[in-house]
């Protein structure tokens, strides 16, 4: 059984895809980042100019070599804002007639389109704004077909980290006495000079504590087997999807500091608009914990001997119940406190922080539903770890100073490399900045925060945003004639009927004449959320070159009239 989690974007959401768009690869206009397909726009350009690709490669080698080398802001700046397609088949093929074409057809040659009113970015030298151009965006996770959506990885994760706040928070002395203890062992067993590679011990040491059982291997007890993690009990799906143009937009993201000073930063970042709602399938195997409370009960199979050690103890103070206690209702539940409990210590500290420099913000934490977290790229150090359950406890405490002391955190770079002493860190004030949007260019700033979601068992309502409603979003609407191809060529691109979800790559019928019943395999599509059989693709053909048959089909995306 699995119950539906609605989720909400209260501010912009970004989840990062691991990379970066170049200058060359989007254009933005009239509001929007028009997101360029490669296939597409070469094939209009080497229609027209047989010597483009050449060109084009010799081209983007000098630029590249150019940039690399410049050392002037005003001159890099220059370069970055020419340092795209549009401004070489304009200024390196010398087309104005063919870069005009491009532009008035933005629509049909993008993989996609996003909001974006502005990627202007508050540069602030002293107290003389200015404004940076944001050159290169990271971009957001999306499905095959170029959908935005959550990944359930995501939020299991943040609801596992809420899990470990409640934990701690909660704690008697002795499981208290029982976390220093084996961070103080790991602190002694540290070289001289740790590396970043040494924190991941502290993680360990609390997740083995709260969140594994144990097992008996040649002789000794082990419990970082992720075989007996008790989170493998819950699981959640990945989100309904969202069009991009209607909840994609394009944001600016600088590092703020309590003071009103702002660093910028690059990228921008593409990310899911604030009032945004989707929906998440989120289950307890219980069905696993029946088996387990039996087997835990008498033993068999060796649980509670030699696997699954110490399961009855670790998952009452994991969930607030025995496991005969247990059913799904009461684990969901205890998931939902926790999450509300963590949301708004984190809530709290960030409202704290922006204090008297930022009031823009004050109206945002005042107005936040009863269930909202820091999810995604931004979440800040608060909202990825349990330092304010730490924070709460003096023996916890006087721990995570130790740390901060060992791995020189909330130190500069130089200071860390120097070895310059300096007074130990206050705690209760870091860290020092937080990473913000601005929604539009001000002669002030006026940040806002990113990554907060609710969270609802109740259906949620998209907030102050046009857009469609979700089913539309997952299932968008067919038309009756799709466009049928009378004839195929090497490269074109062609209406496809998905037939088939469960086959890797998924099978497709061609929408093109005398291919009628015919079925291929269509690469392109890894994640399949959103997808239905009958839904219309455009697909890019590959011929064999000396049958003309179908060699392969590459995915380009859902197909709209």
């Amino acid at each position: 059984m699995s119950r539906t989690l609605y989720v909400r974007t209260l501010s912009p959401v970004f989840i990062g895809a691991g990379a970066e768009l170049q200058p060359f690869e989007y254009v933005v206009a009239n509001g929007k980042l028009y997101r360029l397909s490669p296939d597409k726009v070469f094939s209009l350009i080497l229609d027209r100019r047989e010597d483009a690709a050449e060109r084009f490669e010799r081209w983007l080698s000098d630029k590249t070599r150019q940039v690399e080398r410049e050392r002037d802001n005003q001159r890099l700046s220059e370069l970055m804002r020419n340092f795209t397609l549009v401004q070489f088949v304009r200024t390196e093929l010398g087309d104005n007639q063919l870069a005009s074409t491009i532009e008035r057809n933005l629509s049909n040659l993008s993989l996609y389109v996003l909001s974006c009113p502005s990627l202007d970015g508050l540069k602030l030298t002293g107290r003389t704004p200015r404004v940076q151009r944001k050159k290169t965006i990271a971009t957001a996770l999306k499905t095959g077909t170029q959908q935005l959506y959550i990944p359930g990885s995501s939020l299991k994760g943040l609801l596992r980290t809420a899990l470990l706040f409640a934990v701690l928070t909660e704690a008697d002395a002795g499981f208290i006495n029982t976390i220093v203890q084996k961070i103080q062992n790991a602190l002694e067993r540290l070289p001289h000079a740790p590396s970043d590679w040494h924190r991941k011990f502290f993680d360990k040491a609390l997740e083995e504590e709260v969140f594994f059982c144990g097992i008996t291997e040649t002789g000794r007890i082990k419990f970082d087997d992720a075989r007996f993690d008790i989170m493998k009990l819950i699981s959640i799906s990945d989100s309904t999807t969202l069009e991009p143009a209607q909840a994609g937009c394009v944001i600016p993201i600088d590092t703020y500091q309590a003071d009103g000073q702002v660093q910028p930063q690059t990228p921008a970042v593409e990310a899911i608009a604030a009032g945004h709602v989707v929906e998440m399938r989120i289950g307890v195997d219980t069905t696993a914990i029946e088996h387990l409370r039996q087997w835990h009960a008498t033993s068999a199979g060796g649980v509670g001997s030699s696997l699954w050690l110490k399961l009855a103890e670790r998952f009452q103070r994991l969930f607030g119940c025995t496991l005969e206690q247990a059913t799904e209702d009461r684990i969901l539940d205890r998931l939902m406190h926790a999450a509300q409990k963590f949301g708004a210590t984190v809530a709290d500290r960030d409202r704290a922080w922006a204090g008297s420099s930022y009031p823009s913000m004050e109206k945002f934490f005042d107005q936040l539903p009863k269930i909202s977290l820091k999810l995604g790229w931004g979440s800040g150090f608060h909202g990825t770890t349990v330092m304010l359950a730490m924070l709460q406890n003096p023996d916890l405490q006087r721990i995570e100073h130790e740390i901060f002391q060992r791995f020189k955190l909330g130190r500069s770079p130089r200071q860390r490399t120097t070895g310059e002493r300096r007074m130990p860190v206050d705690l209760s004030n870091f860290p020092r900045s937080r990473r913000l949007y601005t929604p539009a260019i001000t002669t002030e700033p006026h940040p806002q925060p990113i990554g907060w979601i609710e969270l609802s068992w109740e259906s949620l309502q998209p907030k102050a945003v046009s857009q469609t409603t979700i089913s539309e979003h997952q299932r968008p609407p067919l038309p009756a004639e799709p466009p049928i191809a009378t004839t195929l060529r090497h490269g074109a691109e062609v209406c496809a009927r998905i037939v088939d979800l469960r086959t890797k790559p998924i099978t497709v019928e061609l929408l093109a004449v005398g291919h009628e019943g015919k079925r291929y395999p269509c690469a392109g599509i890894s994640n399949t959320t959103g997808l239905e059989i009958g839904t219309i693709i455009r697909v890019r053909v590959n011929l064999h070159p000396k049958t003309k048959q179908v060699q392969s089909l590459t995915n380009q995306g859902i197909w709209r009239p």
